[in-house]
């Protein structure tokens, strides 16, 4: 039996979100603020005892909070207060069928899957509606009372008085305000079986008119599912805060406490603690006779007062808690009787932190694992940011050793979910990945999607799911967490992108861009998966002019007027514009080179623009990025101080000098030495190309539109 999948209603950004969790192990991927954090959050708040239940108006999301005003002025029961929902889909064998039988949802079920739903609603609406008008004519009640003589005078009173008392407005001014101190007295948990049969693939009811049997589901629930959660930010150094303040000897004397053998039968061990024992009463009576005499001169204790002993207590646990600590071997130094140590705090946060996780990963399966009487089947552990203090081959070590933890019998049955901000750790396993997607709804309220990139390898071919895979793992490429990608022809490209970007459309810089340099001749094997994840990518590629000679069966490359000439790029044959002459090619608008179907994606390559040169002008276009530049930047590269970047050539006529130009970068060209020698120059003295800068403005205006007007949050974002 497993947790199959989960489905988060109304939960901050995560507005109607379903997610599918892998047999062992699903990684919570994508850029900042795109609710990873809230989807692991949503198990705390639903399901952790200490926590659960607590939640804030804010933990709604911003597209109900109009409801809630909506629903307080309309007549009582007439609107429905929003909720906050987690269903959970479990995957039952015949095994453990006669723990879900109270959510099955009738006799003839024979479905694979049962379900339940956790919500956060109100305990009576209809009371909660009377109480907020009740608190509300309370206060205008008591407002009138306090107003200031003459306030309903104007002629009486001083303008400047009423104009202060106008504006103020006492508690709740509107329901947001109301609950935002009452929401745990009109709020509470409630639980409901759900129908397989009612609801799609992704979670969704087929039919709006469903309404779930509500049944009294905690203890249900915890005989099904045991959650442990290792937390982010784990500060080991950090002496405030009690979730921070764990040192390893901690850890290991509270795994040492739960899970390890201990002491009961090692009669060894009990005589040396039993001995060390009365050796420290004696100690202790010797010191502190004298303490003890002088207390009881004092009048304590009375005669109704027992006496006073300083007694020690070992034990195994005590001993490593208090008197045990962790140490490091230093390799070669001391001797092998005595070895060379230092203490725990003079490892790296890296080290440590990586052991903790490990131990606090094999005691809560431990744990889980010690449960004697109806142990929950299916045991959820959530890590939170494991990279932390981490290094990137000790990311990649460490969830691939943790795979296989939870894979062998030692942790088997665990499933752990992962969130994480790290490249070096989501590509041990493409189908385990779920990628987090912020979005803007249509009413201008932040939401986010999730996508399963385990349904889209399902339905794409094994050679692009394995290049993918490959190409991403070897570049440890930050796509997953970018907002948007930018995939270049070459080196050149990749290194002077930045460049470009300072030159013209600087608002890039404060946008996360993931830079991917993987030519024309691949870019298209991206186009599935840059669909799928619904992510904006600007493609900076080349129009890679070839011509076939009468008789020939391969295509030569040309410059871009020869006649009849198609290009070799199949991003440009296949993907964006779908158009093969470059006559054609030249011509196409913006809107052919834009596709906004599934993602916001566009495509740059060379154009045409007018050239000047010796009193020459001409409409030119390049074949390459570096011929290009040339062309923009012609008089800039032929002039004698620019002789270093290998530009230069012989023709005192615009046709010469670009018929040698393109012969110069077509036989063996250091395209790298020159992109180099261009990041040391002045920028200012040299302009993008402008294919090149019609991209980045492009890209500037999807990722930096003007900022919406929107209603204030009643109390912090989401």
């Amino acid at each position: 039996m497993q947790l199959h999948s989960c489905h988060i209603r109304n939960l901050r950004r995560l507005r109607d979100v379903h997610i599918d969790l892998a047999g062992t192990t699903t990684t919570f991927v994508g850029a900042n603020n795109s609710g990873k954090t809230t989807a692991a959050q949503a198990f705390v708040l639903f399901l952790d005892g200490t926590a659960r239940g607590k939640f804030s108006i804010n933990d709604f999301n911003n597209g109900v909070w109009d409801t809630f005003n909506q629903a307080a002025v309309a007549d009582a029961g007439s609107v429905p207060f929003p909720a906050i929902s987690l269903d959970l889909w479990f995957e039952v064998d015949d095994e453990n069928l006669h723990r879900v039988f109270e959510l099955l949802p009738d006799l003839d079920w024979s479905g694979s899957k049962v379900g339940i739903r956790i919500s956060y609603e109100a305990r009576d609406p209809l009371l909660l509606h009377a109480n907020y008008h009740a608190s509300a004519a309370e206060a205008a009640e008591s407002l009138a009372q306090s107003e200031p003589a003459g306030i309903n005078h104007p002629g009486e009173a001083d303008a400047a008085v009423e104009s202060e008392a106008s504006r103020y407005q006492p508690w709740p001014h509107d329901m947001l305000d109301y609950l935002d101190r009452r929401l745990g007295e009109e709020y509470e948990l409630r639980y409901y079986k759900l129908d397989e049969s009612q609801f799609d693939s992704v979670g969704v009811p087929v039919s709006p008119e469903y309404a779930p049997g509500r049944m009294v589901g905690s203890q249900v629930l915890s005989s099904l599912l045991k959650i442990d959660f290792v937390r982010a930010q784990r500060d080991l150094t950090d002496p405030d805060g009690a979730a921070r303040s764990d040192n390893l000897s901690k850890r290991l004397s509270s795994f040492y406490q739960h899970n390890l053998q201990q002491f009961g039968t090692d009669h060894r061990s009990l005589r040396a603690f039993a001995e060390s024992e009365h050796r420290l009463n004696e100690h202790f009576d010797r010191v502190f006779a004298g303490t003890l005499d002088t207390i009881s001169r004092l009048g304590y204790p009375g005669l109704a007062d027992p006496e006073i002993e300083i007694r020690s207590s070992l034990t195994g646990h005590s001993v490593l808690r208090n008197s045990a600590t962790v140490q490091y071997v230093l390799p070669g130094a001391g001797t092998e009787a005595n070895p060379a140590c230092l203490p725990e705090e003079y490892n790296g946060l890296g080290l440590k932190n990586l052991i903790y996780m490990i131990v606090e990963i094999l005691g809560f399966h431990a744990q889980w694992q010690a449960i004697e009487h109806d142990r929950p089947p299916v045991h959820l552990i959530v890590i939170e940011e494991p990279e932390s203090h981490l290094h990137a081959q000790v990311q990649q070590v460490f969830i691939r050793k943790v795979r296989e933890l939870v894979e062998t019998d030692e942790v088997a049955g665990t499933q752990l979910v992962i969130t994480t901000h790290s490249s070096h750790i989501v590509f041990e396993d493409f189908r385990e990945i779920r990628y987090f997607h912020r979005e803007i709804d249509e009413s201008g309220c932040q939401a986010s999607t999730v996508r399963s990139l385990s349904a889209f390898a399902n339905t794409q071919p094994e050679d692009i799911i394995s290049f993918l895979q490959k190409y991403l793992r070897l570049t440890h490429c930050d796509l997953f967490f970018a907002d948007a990608a930018v995939l270049v022809e070459g080196t050149s490209e990749r290194l002077l992108l930045p460049l470009f970007i300072q030159k013209c459309a600087r608002d890039l810089d404060s946008c996360h861009l993931s830079i991917l340099e993987i030519g024309g001749a691949f870019a298209h094997k991206f186009r599935a998966l840059l669909e799928f994840l619904a992510t904006p990518c600007l493609i900076i590629t080349d129009l890679d002019s070839v011509v076939r000679a009468d008789g020939q069966h391969h295509a030569k490359a040309c410059t871009v007027g020869t006649l009849d000439a198609t290009t070799s790029n199949p991003t440009l044959r296949e993907w964006l514009p779908k158009i093969s002459r470059v006559d054609d090619l030249l011509a196409a608008t913006d809107d052919q080179k834009t596709s906004g179907q599934k993602a916001k994606i566009r495509v740059a390559y060379q154009t045409q623009e007018e050239v000047e040169y010796c009193g020459d002008t001409a409409q030119l276009a390049g074949r390459t990025f570096e011929e290009a530049f040339a062309l923009r930047n012609l008089a800039w590269s032929q002039a004698e101080q620019q002789k270093d970047f290998g530009l230069k050539v012989d023709g005192e006529k615009l046709a010469e000098a670009v018929a040698a130009m393109y012969g110069l970068i077509r036989a063996g060209f250091d395209k790298t030495a020159f992109a180099v020698g261009l990041l040391a120059t002045d920028e200012r003295a040299w302009s993008t190309p402008t294919y090149i800068e019609e991209g980045l403005l492009w890209l500037s205006s999807i990722l930096v539109p003007p900022a919406p007007t929107t209603a204030a949050a009643p109390g912090g974002g989401q």
